[in-house]
């Protein structure tokens, strides 16, 4: 009996650290040379849109790299203080302010989203 449990021992022992390894392949590591379709770039987009006060007034607007769209005039919420204002990201809105505790996602203003939609259907 215990030579039968030295030679499981030595069975397990011996196969530790040989044969192939099992690396993933080139596609899980992010290597598209070998594939047939390469997977496309993941990439965020460059024009971010946003909803801004600045004293009394409010403007919506977009930024493409370092061009900035015409700004339109809106009314402004009740919960935007002067300096903050609203970035569009994805399906939802972030807060941009200067105190950091007021910095959240909030509801997206209409005229944000119907920007968005408005350039988004001039490129197609």
């Amino acid at each position: 009996m215990r030579v039968l449990s030295l030679r499981a021992i030595a069975v397990v022992l011996a196969g530790c650290g040989t044969g192939p390894r099992n690396d993933p392949p080139p596609a899980v590591m992010g290597n598209n040379a070998g594939l047939a379709f390469p997977l496309p770039s993941v990439r965020r987009p460059t024009r971010r849109y946003y909803f801004a006060r600045a004293a009394h007034r409010c403007v919506v607007y977009s930024v493409d790299h370092d061009e900035a769209s015409a700004r339109e005039a809106f009314p402004c919420p009740t919960d935007l203080f002067d300096g903050e204002r609203i970035r569009l990201v994805g399906k939802t809105c972030m807060r941009e302010s200067d105190t950091e505790d007021r910095r959240e996602p909030v509801v997206c203003p209409e005229p944000l989203t119907k920007l968005e939609e408005r350039v988004r259907a001039a490129e197609h």
